[in-house]
């Protein structure tokens, strides 16, 4: 069953993909990963983040 028109988590998880494909695709343009950009945007504070900070706020992957 399709979930209703104005269901907030289908509003919401629409815009998530606009703004991904928008930002995709000015980072695609300046060669730059959406994971390079989340990670410059976190240091870019200047506080400095020990690498598993970063990770979590950057959203990559955790290695085992």
């Amino acid at each position: 069953m399709a979930p209703p028109p104005g269901d907030l988590s289908l509003l919401l998880t629409r815009a998530e993909r606009l703004m991904a494909r928008r930002v995709r695709t000015v980072l695609d343009e300046l060669g730059h990963s959406p994971d390079a950009w989340r990670v410059l945007s976190t240091l870019s504070d200047g506080a400095g983040h020990t690498m598993t900070e970063l990770a979590d706020r950057a959203f990559l992957p955790r290695r085992p």
